[in-house]
C-alpha cells in the first residue's frame, strides 16, 4: 500500500502519512489506532510505534482478546508447577493455574491482582505477612513495593481507567496514603523481588517473583511465583524456621 492509498483508505488529506513518517506532523494517538488498524499491525508493533510516538503505552491493546491469549498461554501456565499467572496491563486477572488458586484462604483467583494485594481483606488478614510472620506486611513490605508499580504504570498509561481507579482509592485509604505521598524509592520492576508470603497449605514462606511480557502482547504480564518454606529476609539475612 502506498503513502497515498494510506491517506485515502484512513480518510486523510493526500501527503498526511507521508509527513508523520518524516517527523513534520506529530500523530494524534487517535491516528496512531487508525493507522495500526490500516496496516494490520500486530500487537507488538503497535506498541513499539506508540511508544516512539507517544513515550508512553496505549491504555489498551489493539484487538488482542483474552481468548485469543487463552489459546497460546493456558497450556504454558498450566504446565508450570509453581505458582503462575498472567494478567492485563490494568493487572485483571486473565489467567492462572492450579498451584497458584491454593496459596489463597478462598481457593479463588482475584479478578485484579493489584486490587487484591492492597485492599482485600484476605491479603491484609494474613496472607501478605512481614519477614517476622506478623500480618501487617501487606502496608510495610508488600505495599511500598506494589505502589511504584501503580505509580510507573500510570506514568505509562494515564488514561487507564482501572489504574485511576485504584490510584484514587490509595489516596482515600488512611493507611496507603502516607505511603503512596511520602518519600518515593525509585521504581524497581517486579521481577526477582523476594517477598515474605503466607501459602494456606504450606504455611508461611518466601515467593520469588519471575515477570514478563510476550512479545506478541506486552501489555500483558506473565508472572511465576517460586515459593519456599520458611521466612529468610534477604536485606538483613534473617531466618525464621518454618515449624
Amino acid at each position: 500500500m502506498s503513502q497515498n492509498e494510506i491517506d485515502l483508505h484512513m480518510g486523510r488529506g493526500i501527503g498526511t502519512y507521508g509527513k508523520v513518517v518524516r517527523g513534520s506532523l506529530r500523530p494524534t494517538e487517535q491516528y496512531t489506532w487508525e493507522l495500526a488498524e490500516t496496516l494490520d499491525l500486530s500487537e507488538g508493533e503497535f506498541v513499539t510505534v506508540f511508544r516512539h510516538w507517544h513515550r508512553r503505552d496505549p491504555a489498551r491493546p489493539l484487538r488482542a482478546t483474552k481468548l485469543q491469549l487463552a489459546s497460546t498461554w493456558q497450556g504454558v501456565i498450566e504446565r508450570q508447577v509453581d505458582m503462575a499467572y498472567m494478567s492485563d496491563a490494568s493487572s485483571d486477572m486473565i489467567m492462572c493455574n492450579e498451584p497458584f488458586l491454593r496459596l489463597f484462604p478462598s481457593k479463588k483467583a482475584p479478578p485484579n491482582s493489584m486490587e487484591w494485594m492492597l485492599f482485600s481483606e484476605e491479603a491484609r488478614d494474613g496472607t501478605l505477612i512481614d519477614w517476622e510472620g506478623g500480618s501487617g506486611g501487606w502496608l510495610t513490605v508488600w505495599a511500598p513495593r506494589i505502589l511504584p508499580t501503580l505509580r510507573a504504570a500510570l506514568d505509562t498509561m494515564p488514561n487507564n481507567r482501572k489504574l485511576n481507579e485504584l490510584r484514587q482509592r490509595v489516596v482515600e485509604d488512611a493507611d496507603l496514603e502516607p505511603v503512596w505521598n511520602g518519600p518515593r524509592p525509585p521504581y524497581v520492576t517486579p521481577d526477582a523481588d523476594i517477598r515474605p508470603i503466607k501459602h494456606d497449605e504450606l504455611g508461611p514462606g518466601r515467593v520469588e517473583i519471575i515477570f514478563a511480557s510476550p512479545l506478541t502482547s506486552p501489555l500483558n504480564h506473565f508472572v511465576l511465583l517460586v515459593f519456599q518454606k520458611g521466612l529468610h529476609d534477604p536485606a538483613k539475612n534473617v531466618s525464621v524456621p518454618a515449624g
